[in-house]
């Protein structure tokens, strides 16, 4: 994922309106090209004052060297982790971002300088364009954002500067990923931004004292589970509540769909609650085709002091088959609890459009970001699965044909120490 920042002028960094490139190595915003105070003006005319842009763009290459034609989807999980990490981090600034979903594919390419004749030359890799994203003070919504044809066509305009470094000399051709990003482009205007429930709040759960600061340096992903240890039912409770949708929410409130996307759970070793398969509803209005859709023997009992949503359906030791789902890999059986992400499939793309697969896989991740950080509250460490068998899982689930597809599985547990690795902090050079 690339990072892009558009903004009007900033004292002490632009004298005039600018379009850079995030150089996250250096820490360092390298100037790509400029624009008129007037197109600023025209862009900002519908934001809160103070407001930035972060457009976000993607590179088949850097995922589908190792992973193939299944590099589509780790890009925009990938993606949907950035957006949680922009969501978090303004946020914790005070600050609140919320994804700009009238721009089009095409308006990305103009705003972003990206797949022009002279970004990358012949060398470079193919970089497609994702989001561009609202940076703006909390308690200021963001209605009406549009891009005009004046602007559009003052950036068509631009002297695009700078040229992108080729990640390898050799390549291996993937057409399927470069007509999935084909197949799945945005077109112009959005939906309207649709209003999440605010009657499902349920119980409350604290956080232990710690800093944002150290929980974001340290997350790491797990490499293997103690097979041992447990996690509390305060902490689990929470980890499932912070994933749930709500105006003042963040990193959901980011989105500007209710969830598509659901929480098929194992836990295995949560301490006062039963082993089990259970089940996080994230939008309610999913809940009855949801039940009518998946076997018909869960019992759906919501368990005392759970939040909305959260159901047991079958009690039992699940670790065999989450180890399975997930490629036989112990990580999803060894910690406290392992999860396949639902989604509403076929109906959401029936409704929207083919542009919408990506979200789907942007909700996911954003998921998975929110995930990694509750695990390292409760003193515990997460790992995202991307290898998993999705029709087995929808088949103990009970579910059939393309109307609900499993997307992305996660794991939390204790992380056994590492004896051949060594873990360096996270900037090395200097304190940023």
């Amino acid at each position: 994922t690339e990072g892009y920042l558009i903004s009007g002028p900033v004292p002490g960094l632009f004298d005039a309106p600018t379009v850079s490139h995030y150089a996250p190595r250096e820490h360092a915003l390298e100037v790509r090209g400029r624009f008129s105070e007037d197109a600023w003006q025209d862009l900002a005319s519908h934001l809160p004052a103070g407001t930035v842009l972060v457009g976000f763009t993607s590179i088949p290459w850097r995922e589908s060297w190792k992973y193939g034609e299944r590099a589509f989807r780790y890009l925009n999980l990938n993606l949907g982790h950035a957006l949680a990490a922009l969501s978090f981090a303004s946020a914790a600034l005070g600050w609140r971002a919320t994804l700009l979903d009238s721009v089009g594919t095409e308006d990305l390419v103009q705003i972003l300088g990206v797949g022009v004749a002279d970004h990358g030359g012949a060398e470079a890799e193919v970089e497609i364009p994702d989001c561009i994203v609202a940076v703006h003070p909390q308690g200021r919504a963001v209605s009406g954002f549009s891009l005009s044809e004046e602007v559009l066509a003052e950036f068509k305009e631009v002297e695009w500067q700078g040229r992108p470094d080729q990640l390898s000399p050799g390549h291996v051709n993937w057409p399927l990923v470069a007509g999935m990003a084909k197949a799945t482009a945005k077109p112009h205007g959005g939906i309207a931004p649709e209003t999440f429930d605010e009657t499902r709040d349920g119980p409350r759960f604290a956080y232990p004292p710690t800093s944002f600061r150290k929980l974001i340096r340290q997350r790491r992903s797990a490499v293997e589970m103690d097979t041992a240890s447990a996690m509390s039912r305060d902490d689990f409770y929470r980890t499932m509540s912070r994933t749930l949708p709500g105006t003042g929410r963040f990193p959901c409130n980011l989105l500007t769909w209710r969830p598509e996307v659901h929480l098929a759970i194992f836990v295995h070793r949560v301490l006062g609650l039963d082993r089990g398969l259970y089940f996080l509803v994230r939008n309610p209005d999913h809940e009855e085709s949801l039940r009518s859709h998946m076997r018909g023997n869960f019992k759906w009992n919501r368990p005392e002091g759970a939040p909305v949503g959260l159901y047991m359906l079958e009690a039992g030791d699940f670790r065999d088959l989450a180890r399975v789902l997930s490629c036989n890999q112990k990580i999803a059986s060894d910690g406290c609890f392992s999860l396949a992400m639902i989604a509403r499939f076929q109906a959401a793309l029936e409704e929207r459009g083919p542009w919408f697969y990506n979200r789907l896989f942007w909700e996911c991740g954003l998921i998975g970001h929110t995930l990694y950080l509750e695990a390292e509250t409760a003193g515990l460490r997460g790992c995202g699965i991307g290898c998993y068998f999705d029709d087995p899982v929808c088949s103990a689930l009970g579910l059939a044909g393309k109307e609900h597809q499993s997307l992305y599985h996660f794991t939390v547990g204790k992380e056994v120490p590492l004896r051949r690795m060594e873990t360096l902090p996270a900037y090395s050079a200097t304190d940023r």
